[in-house]
């Protein structure tokens, strides 16, 4: 067991701890993005910590757990368990790690494997869509001269009283004078306004207040 104590030079604070692996763990000392006391000053400045190491045969943490009996709770002990936990044994990690990526690489198989990986890619590959094999060979385009819009529109020319998506607006003037109009894009054309601040002006019940419409009231008819 690696028993370790990072010191920080600027302040004398220091972490205790301990590993099977301790530049393994150093490193993931190094890259840790907890937000812990002993990690933010690390982060700060790596350049400033020192690493003292004293190595044991123990399977357990006893060393560890014998210094933070003595610094835990102190001002200059960044540690925030006072329990020593055993270490992850990483090697096993580690080595799964290393046999996944020779199978990833195509290092470890062997040629059945890799004869199987050939077939069952074939199998998976994709049909020809080119030409008549395409479900759509043949079919006519759609005539775009037909599209709803424009003329083709069915509701092109229609006052906007006859159309049922609009909805009457009541607008009451500052003087109390009232006038309907039968939808908001017409309340925005006769007052030079944005429809959007209509529609804001009507679902909030606020007032406009500035401009030529201030003090002015919106709201839908009926």
């Amino acid at each position: 067991m690696d028993t370790y104590r990072a010191t920080n030079t600027k302040n004398g604070k220091f972490y205790i701890g301990s590993t099977v692996n301790f530049e393994g763990r150093k490193k993931s000392h190094l890259r840790s993005k907890e937000k812990y006391p002993f990690h933010r000053a690390l982060r700060k400045d790596p350049d400033a910590f020192t690493w003292e190491v004293w190595s044991d045969n123990s399977d357990e943490p006893i060393l560890e757990q014998a210094l933070l009996d003595m610094f835990y709770g102190t001002e200059q002990c960044y540690n925030l368990n006072p329990i020593a936990n055993r270490p992850p044994d990483n090697s096993k990690n580690e080595e799964s790690n290393r046999k996944r990526r020779e199978v990833m690489l195509g290092t470890t198989q062997t040629a059945e494997a890799k004869q199987k990986i050939r077939e069952k890619a074939l199998g998976r590959k994709r049909p020809n869509m080119t030409g008549k094999n395409h479900p759509f060979y043949g079919v006519k385009r759609p005539d775009l001269s037909l599209r709803m819009s424009g003329k083709n529109n069915p509701m092109a020319g229609l006052p906007r009283k006859e159309n049922h998506l609009s909805k009457a607006v009541e607008v009451t003037s500052p003087d109390g004078t009232k006038k309907e109009y039968p939808s908001i894009a017409d309340v925005a054309d006769e007052l030079k306004c944005h429809r959007d601040s209509v529609s804001r002006w009507i679902t909030t019940g606020i007032s406009p207040s500035r401009g030529a419409l201030k003090k002015y009231k919106f709201k839908f008819a009926g």
